[in-house]
């Protein structure tokens, strides 16, 4: 089976992939007719990634949206996605009666860089027209909606495409699964629960609806919550995505003929059953670049999706040999020459060196600084960049003591930052490589605070934590060695 490949110069998605105006707009390269269709949006990604959506199938009776990596450092959805489009290449009779559209990466920027944010750093799942959307809102951190809902490309392709849909068919002909990573269950909004539980069947994660903190701007809260459509957030766990197609995979396939009857292992037509493997298959790697080309692990006939691909690195043109210019007879006019501004030095975390402490130091934390300042005998001996809260209140002034010193912490957030569990050494975990307590708690949630690592650096520096005290992981570990329980520690404004 060939893909049938679209070239759309249409402004709006919506009139492309749409109901009534498709056969009108869509000018296909063959003539004989396909079942697989694949679209260009016209809007591309920040730096010029096309944003593919493929379609399977021309029916009415049910349309089902599929989206992987909004996150681009959640890289199983991609793969589950290609691998689902490979079975139902084989098999047109999942969508006889349908029409199913799947965008296996709508942030490829983000997928390219392993980096939660789009190009301009904009959480794409906080970047929806919900009701409690707030333009701005978490400026500089990993959850930044944007400065106006769908003020970014990527999200702006999800909703055109959605849009015709929502607007004219009935809730309950309506599917929606975005993929993502790593809290490893069920979430469900609006109409969905049945499905969630059906799927739960299949992949053992739990079906729930309220993962326990807000989620302002969230594709699953607009299109869930205030749509009322049946919408499913899969969240994966952190295993190998060859381990997650395992476990999802029938899951996928329920999700696709639910309600009707559900693909039971023994039950699957032939070319789907799994066959006994001779050897075991490899592992397959979570890199981008190898989730077109990683080994199969069901006899599905494999095709090449045009996934987005690194970017190839421009060689310069070489530069031409100037030709050489007479001397004047002249004497030469020598122009005066600005003395060059010193270049500020790059802050190498954990370069510093800080001697063993007396009984009398202390730590003092300047939020008007964003540093963290280590005295002895009321004498600065070392300085530290840090990142404090987002609000003026999120960080408390006062007088503390650390109560307990972890290393290589577990990460268990609360209500406020989301009900989310980090084993240590995990890249997500944003505690980082060390914990270190103090008698400090939020002022509205309750949390306990402290100082600690951090997984983004890139925003140390900044005020935007929830109230912690973070740290380069380099210079808090510099720091665990120094520090001792019971140290004061001083929090000021200035």
């Amino acid at each position: 089976m060939k893909s049938l490949v679209y070239t759309l110069s249409s402004a709006c998605l919506a009139l492309s992939l749409g109901l009534a105006a498709q056969s009108q707009t869509l000018q296909p390269s063959e003539q004989q007719p396909q079942s697989v269709q694949l679209a260009t949006a016209p809007q591309h990604s920040v730096e010029g990634r096309p944003l593919n959506i493929y379609r399977f199938g021309e029916g009415t009776a049910e349309f089902v949206f599929l989206f992987g990596a909004f996150h681009g450092d959640e890289p199983q959805g991609p793969y589950l996605l290609q691998r689902l489009m490979d079975v139902l290449s084989a098999n047109p009779a999942y969508y006889q009666d349908k029409s199913i559209f799947v965008m296996p990466v709508v942030n490829p920027d983000g997928l390219q860089r392993s980096t939660r944010m789009n190009a301009r750093k904009v959480d794409l799942n906080r970047n929806f027209p919900t009701r409690d959307y707030k333009p701005g809102q978490h400026r500089g951190t990993r959850y930044y909606a944007g400065p106006k809902a769908l003020s970014e490309p990527e999200s702006l392709t999800v909703y055109e495409l959605l849009k015709p849909y929502v607007q004219s068919v009935g809730k309950d002909k309506i599917k929606i699964l975005s993929i993502h990573a790593p809290l490893a269950v069920n979430n469900f909004d609006g109409l969905a629960r049945p499905l969630a539980e059906r799927m739960a069947v299949y992949n053992g994660y739990k079906a729930i609806q309220d993962i326990g903190y807000p989620t302002p701007g969230s594709f699953g809260t607009y299109y869930g919550k205030e749509h009322g459509l049946a919408m499913i957030t899969l969240e994966t766990s952190t295993e190998a995505a060859s381990k997650a197609w395992e476990r999802h995979r029938e899951a996928l396939l329920a999700l696709l003929q639910f309600p009707d009857k559900e693909l039971y292992p023994e039950l699957l037509i032939p070319s789907l059953r799994p066959e006994p493997q001779a050897t075991p298959q490899p592992e397959v790697s979570e890199t981008p670049e190898e989730l077109l080309d990683s080994p199969d692990t069901a006899p599905v006939p494999r095709r090449w999706w045009p996934l987005p691909q690194p970017t190839p690195q421009v060689t310069p043109a070489p530069t031409p040999t100037p030709r050489p210019v007479p001397e004047s007879t002249l004497p030469p006019v020598l122009a005066p020459v600005a003395t060059p501004e010193p270049t500020p030095a790059v802050y190498q975390p954990g370069s510093q060196k800080l001697p063993p402490l007396s009984a009398q130091a202390w730590i003092k934390v300047s939020k008007k600084d964003q540093r963290l300042y280590v005295l002895e005998q009321n004498k600065v001996i070392a300085s530290f960049p840090v990142s404090t809260g987002l609000g003026a209140k999120d960080t408390p002034n006062g007088t503390f003591k650390l109560l307990t010193r972890v290393t290589e912490p577990p990460y268990s957030g609360g209500p406020h930052l989301g009900k989310r569990y980090y084993p240590p050494r995990h890249p997500n975990n944003p505690l980082g490589s060390r914990w270190m307590q103090i008698n400090g708690w939020h002022y509205r949630t309750g949390a306990m605070l402290g100082i600690h690592g951090t997984d983004d650096p890139e925003n140390i520096g900044k005020a935007v934590s929830g109230g912690c005290v973070r740290m380069h992981n380099q210079d808090v570990e510099l720091l665990f060695d120094r520090l001792r329980v019971g140290m004061k520690v001083v929090i000021a404004a200035e």
